[in-house]
């Protein structure tokens, strides 16, 4: 998978919650290995799939997102055209998660469909659309689209649009009973995690000896290094790994903190009030954990290239040692995210002036 799967999780989210409320929607997905297809279908949405690359096409997995289309975006554009014309009913948004596709694709794909979402974290092409939405933090956030897209398009900027699953709201709720303790440990890198910051985390968590932890370790189908971690978990009866779990919310709610990437994620945590410890795993990542450390949302160690296992074991021990740290990052978690951003991009649709089919 070329991408990570919080971009198809949060299109994902969004589907549910337009469904929820009479929208008919579908998704149209390229197939490379590791896609999340059937997750897509078993939530009850249709998938149009667009081929494999063909011939000797060679696949570049590389961290420039250019090259993650899989083709040249011309053929991409068409082909998902041709898609959307034997539909049977007219497209009243197209909704783009992709950090390949710029204005060139989208004006081509406008000619077939009424209206445009462009969903966006990098602000470094522009985007020909009606309603861009970046859920991140960053600390020009309002200057970063200037020149980047159309005059009249709606700009939806900041974690209060952040497209969260609706248990994250829900179990909000509960934040008031929950008994607080830091010895349980949450680790997410994302659900591919290609260069294994799951096992430098464990690695440095091996090293702390007292007091005794209990870590939850989660990580997706896609991750290539599942059998070396379920060998590494199955010797250490304080590490419990979840494959590509439905139950995040509920770790999150029972975890002490988090060591995990940088990303869409962060949301989740600061919806649930969960203190984290990040580690950039992608560039784009890296504007967002600087201004959340900044903030004191979270602690960000870094670029993954530049940290090592002693540094994330000695920032737990902060956390362990500490908890007046923790207890802080709670309260400015919760005042950064509510859970409600699903609901506000909805509205944002509608109040565009669309009707549902």
């Amino acid at each position: 998978m070329l991408m990570g799967s919080g971009h198809v999780m949060r299109c994902l989210t969004l589907a549910k919650g337009m469904k929820s409320i009479g929208w008919q929607v579908s998704f149209v997905c390229r197939d490379f290995p590791g896609n999340l297809v059937e997750l897509i279908r078993n939530e009850g949405l249709s998938v149009y799939m667009l081929p494999s690359p063909e011939g000797d096409a060679k696949i570049e997995q590389t961290m420039n997102p250019a090259t993650w289309l899989g083709t040249d975006w011309q053929l991409d554009a068409q082909q998902t055209i041709d898609v959307i014309t034997q539909l049977p009913h007219s497209v009243d948004w197209l909704i783009v998660d992709h950090y390949a596709i710029d204005e060139k694709w989208e004006t081509k794909v406008s000619t077939v469909v009424n209206r445009i979402l462009v969903i966006d974290d990098l602000a470094n092409r522009k985007h020909h659309c009606n309603i861009l939405l970046d859920q991140n933090l960053i600390a020009d956030m309002k200057e970063r689209y200037v020149g980047k897209i159309n005059k009249d398009a709606k700009l939806l900027l900041g974690p209060d649009y952040a497209l969260l699953r609706s248990e994250f709201r829900l179990l909000r709720e509960k934040i008031p009973q929950k008994k607080f303790d830091p010895k349980r440990i949450l680790l997410f890198f994302g659900g591919s995690d290609p260069s294994n910051q799951t096992m430098k985390a464990l690695e440095a968590l091996m090293t702390i000896k007292d007091p005794p932890l209990l870590v939850d370790v989660v990580v997706g189908k896609g991750n290539p290094n599942i059998q070396t971690l379920q060998l590494l978990c199955a010797q250490h009866e304080c590490f419990r790994l979840h494959v590509q779990t439905s139950k995040m919310a509920e770790l999150l709610l029972n975890t002490g903190f988090v060591i995990g990437a940088g990303g869409t994620h962060t949301w989740e945590r600061c919806c649930l009030g969960v203190p984290s410890i990040i580690i950039a795993v992608a560039d784009n990542q890296i504007p967002t954990s600087t201004e959340v450390h900044n903030r004191g949302i979270a602690l960000y160690l870094g670029e993954a290239s530049d940290v090592s296992p002693h540094q994330i074991a000695e920032a737990v021990k902060i956390f362990l040692s500490n908890p007046e740290i923790m207890m802080n990052m709670v309260t400015k978690c919760l005042a950064t995210v509510d859970g409600c951003g699903v609901e506000r991009v909805i509205e944002a649709i509608v109040n565009y002036g669309l009707k549902s089919a």
